[in-house]
């Protein structure tokens, strides 16, 4: 990931990513999801709640170059019900 899209991350985005291999476990390379609960984009590096079964809960630091792919999170889906009810007509 390039440090433009580096900024677009937002808290709450989901990515999924790599782990570099010296905080690699002993599975062998394989991509991770995680929920982005910090960010600092000096050292470029995002921390993540990991969403995997096997890991889940788990908390880690994940940089930029790790990164796969970002998910925003659905915004508003409220906003748009609200909207799809609407005031009855007279």
């Amino acid at each position: 990931m390039n440090a433009e899209a580096f900024q677009t991350i937002a808290v709450g985005d989901i990515i999924s990513y790599t782990l570099s291999p010296h905080l690699r476990p002993i599975h062998p390379p394989r991509a991770y999801c995680g929920v982005v609960n910090r960010i600092d984009p000096e050292a470029q590096v995002v921390s993540v709640t990991l969403l995997d079964e096997e890991f889940e809960a788990l908390n880690e630091p994940v940089g930029m170059d790790d990164i796969q792919s970002v998910a925003k999170p659905r915004r508003g889906s409220r906003q748009r019900q609200g909207q799809t009810r609407g005031a009855p007509h007279a």
